[in-house]
């Protein structure tokens, strides 16, 4: 089963609905969440949804578990590409 996990959902506005994915899944959504949250939050998570909370290479080494991060906005820079290219996340 697939744990995912969306960081910060009150970044998008509450009437747009989000599509929740036809497998067995366990889904987690917080309003939003603090750098010192994140590796807590994200620890069984083998999806990540993110749209502000920056994850850094810092951060997604402590995340054996991840697979998979949706950037739910139009930029890639918060999260550490150069670090996803050299592991399984790319």
């Amino acid at each position: 089963m697939e744990t995912i996990v969306f960081l910060d959902r009150a970044t998008i506005p509450a009437h747009i609905q989000l599509p929740r994915p036809h497998i067995d899944h366990q889904w987690l959504e917080y309003p939003t969440t603090t750098p010192e949250q994140i590796v807590e939050r994200l620890q069984e998570a083998t999806i990540a949804i993110t749209n502000k909370v920056v994850l850094d290479a810092n951060i997604l080494s402590q995340l054996p578990k991840l697979n998979m991060i949706a950037i739910a906005a139009t930029g890639t820079n918060n999260v550490d590409l150069d670090y996803c290219k050299k592991t399984k996340l790319w």
